[in-house]
């Protein structure tokens, strides 16, 4: 994968579930990703399959960007 998402990015990893950046490292070594049931897990951008929003400035913090997704997918 050639980008790397910014925090506020919704992605769809390669498992099929949908999520949004919450945590970004330098190194990668604490990168996270927030779900709608608000648990959060480490993962890397290896697992991540597409960036299904492309403006995360718009909304910074990560589980409003989740949510705004959500409710515009509904």
């Amino acid at each position: 994968m050639s980008f790397l998402p910014s925090v506020g990015t919704v992605v769809r990893l390669d498992d099929g579930r949908v999520g949004v950046v919450s945590n970004l490292t330098p190194l990668g070594d604490d990168d996270r990703i927030l779900f709608a049931d608000g648990h959060e897990e480490r993962s890397d951008r290896w697992q991540i399959a597409e960036m299904l929003t492309a403006e995360p400035e718009a909304l910074p913090d990560p589980a409003s960007a989740l949510a705004e997704y959500l409710d515009q997918a509904s």
